[in-house]
């Protein structure tokens, strides 16, 4: 019900209005959702029908030859995994009895990153590699990097969720080149990574509100990312967390304990990496958010999905759903901005196309189209669909700033694991005592063996790092860092670093970094001891080789894989070693470098599970629950695991 019709309980709505907000611009949002519920019919929203289970499934059994007959001299014959249909006597067709299903097919909506030809958004590597062979650890790499703008649109889909033909609406907002991504559809980050988009630049979501189509791919997010930081009214905050704890099982507190949430104030602005937002109801079925964001001097309007129609609002104030104040905020200065992005999907609730056509040329435009079926659109209607697509980013040209400069290093040295929950006065001291480097594609501007004395942070393109001695070959991009073990003086580089795309990096010198943060703390978590231990680590091991072979652990995220890194042990095991009895008290699990290992459970002894390289092994319920162990794990050969307490 609350999906269709909103929330049933309004009581503490007008406390989300800034105390500046207009008293009369305040929609009466019973009224407003009830006008809709009473347009809605349940006829017009679902065509129900009476049935009964038989029905949609008529049940048949295999016999002991095991053959089913079915009407019309068919019979099925079920065969050495496959089945095998059967027709007046003649085999007709082999179907195999499972299926595969691909991952992600959603990932196939975007074009091939073969046809990506807009160079002003995308740097294709072409610089020769030699790639390590024999037994190197190499990581994939996609030699895509998407120029992130200073501030622009990216459209992740533009249709609705009855559109068999397109992807459902969703955008990346880029201000001073990082991201909001607003009603992202579900794969959103596959999709960007992808085609060169790191994840790492996204730092919010918006939840304009909680129909399906707009709010599935945030709980995804949500459950992939380090803890993201979701921005909605409590309105709409409360709407989604009943929706997702009845649909997933979690209970609201556990799911609350995701993410972070910051409530949106209507009326105050918002300021988000260097942009200033300005969030207000939208006219629609449940509660739905509508803003403005200004960049410099430039700004875009977002509509929200709302009922944008002059005669129709007329009809709205004779009725008194709306007051004169809101409808004349609703229809002036909405298409006022450089770029604006309105939806217009299916009436009632939606905005109609013929809402556009007595506006003048030059503000049609600037209007796009979002949350509309391409079919849907007339061909003299004189305003345009949203592109879906990276290579269709809207990109609005605005004057950098020093300030701005500024905002932008913040972002991204604020945004590396070890560096998060610094003092202000640390992050001060970053800002000024890192300095920009700029590197030409293809050049190699760090050798294995030589003396090194400055950290890098990446801020735009794609290095390698790779190492003979070490045996691996790994990428990173904005936001990732290496130079680790210069920190530490006299230790010389353990890897070569070649620039694959145009650099931008932001270098902090050793001298600079012990000033900061002290070199001699003696402080097992202080920054410059967790950088030592990780360079350390990344010698002595085969870690991150190792996590690629487990498929949970392959896709953390770049933080999520550096915290492991920190928290993990490397320990040798000998054949026969018994790692944990059944009544032991659990101490820990283990990942598996190198050996092979067995598992026999209490409940079935007589059969034993063999675990080798990229294992993940642990008596998980006895280490959350705090009882006995259930199983017995021993090393049937030598071997090396990683073992995280």
């Amino acid at each position: 019900r609350e999906t269709l019709l909103g929330p049933e309980n309004y009581n503490d709505f007008e406390d989300e209005f800034d105390s500046s907000y207009d008293k009369e611009l305040i929609p009466d949002i019973r009224k407003e959702t009830g006008y809709f519920a009473g347009k809605l019919t349940i006829d017009i929203l679902v065509d129900f029908a009476v049935f009964n289970f038989d029905i949609l499934v008529d049940f048949a059994v295999f016999n002991e030859k095991g053959i089913v007959e079915l009407k019309d001299g068919v019979c099925v014959k079920r065969a050495d995994e496959t089945f095998v249909i059967i027709e007046d006597g003649k085999e007709i067709a082999i179907i195999p009895d499972h299926v595969e299903v691909q991952n992600h097919e959603a990932l196939k909506d975007y074009k091939s990153l073969k046809t990506l030809n807009n160079k002003d958004l995308f740097s294709v590597s072409n610089v020769d590699v030699e790639h390590i062979k024999g037994g190197y650890y190499v990581e994939n790499f996609n030699p895509i990097s998407f120029k992130v703008p200073t501030f622009g649109v990216t459209i992740l889909g533009s249709s609705h969720g009855f559109d068999p033909h397109g992807t459902t609406s969703g955008l990346i907002f880029w201000v001073n080149g990082r991201g909001i991504a607003l009603d992202p559809p579900p794969y959103s980050l596959e999709k960007l990574r992808a085609i060169g988009v790191p994840s790492n630049l996204i730092d919010y979501i918006i939840i304009s509100h909680c129909h399906g189509d707009h709010d599935a791919g945030a709980l995804q997010i949500i459950l992939d990312h380090n803890k993201i930081e979701v921005l909605t009214t409590r309105t709409i905050m409360g709407s989604f967390l009943r929706k997702y704890t009845a649909i997933t099982g979690i209970s609201i507190e556990n799911l609350k304990k995701l993410f972070l949430f910051r409530p949106i104030k209507i009326g105050a602005p918002l300021y988000l990496n260097g942009g200033v937002f300005k969030f207000d109801y939208s006219l629609h079925s449940i509660p739905a958010l509508c803003f403005s964001v200004k960049f410099n001097d430039k700004s875009i309007f977002f509509s929200g999905d709302t009922l944008y129609d002059p005669e129709r609002l007329d009809e709205l104030v004779k009725l008194g759903v709306l007051s004169q104040k809101r409808r004349d905020s609703m229809v002036n200065g909405r298409f006022d901005h450089d770029v604006v992005l309105h939806e217009a999907g299916v009436p009632p609730i939606h905005t109609p196309i013929s809402a556009f056509k007595d506006l003048p040329p030059e503000k049609k435009e600037r209007i796009f189209l979002y949350h509309v079926a391409q079919k849907d659109i007339p061909a003299d209607a004189g305003v345009r669909s949203a592109k879906t697509g990276v290579e269709n980013t809207i990109v609005l040209d605005t004057k950098e700033n020093e300030l701005l400069s500024i905002y932008k290093k913040l972002d991204i040295i604020s945004n590396i694991d070890i560096f998060q929950n610094l003092p202000v006065r640390n992050v001060r001291d970053l800002l000024e005592s890192s300095k920009v480097e700029k590197i030409k594609a293809g050049e190699i501007f760090i050798k294995e063996g030589e003396l090194g004395e400055k950290f890098y942070i990446i801020a735009e393109g794609i290095v390698r790092t790779y190492s003979e001695k070490l045996g691996f070959e790994r990428y990173m991009e904005v936001g990732d860092y290496f130079g680790e073990a210069s920190l530490k003086k006299g230790s010389k580089r353990t890897a070569n670093v070649q620039a694959m795309t145009d650099l931008v990096l932001y270098t902090i010198h050793r001298d600079d970094f012990y000033f900061i943060f002290g070199g001699d703390s003696g402080s097992y978590d202080s920054v410059t001891d967790r950088f030592i231990r990780l360079n350390q680590k990344r010698q002595s091991s085969k870690l991150i080789a190792t996590m690629s072979k487990n498929s949970l652990l392959n896709d953390f995220n770049r933080a999520q894989k550096v915290q492991f890194e920190l928290i993990v042990t490397e320990k040798k095991v000998e054949e026969g070693e018994v790692l944990w009895r059944i009544g032991d008290k659990p101490e820990y699990g283990f990942l598996i470098q190198k050996g092979e290992f067995e598992l026999v459970n209490q409940n079935n002894p007589d059969e034993e599970e063999d675990f080798t390289s990229g294992a993940f092994v642990g008596d998980f319920p006895a280490m959350i629950k705090g009882g006995p162990c259930t199983c017995t794990v021993k090393a049937v050969s030598k071997g090396i695991i990683y073992a995280i307490r």
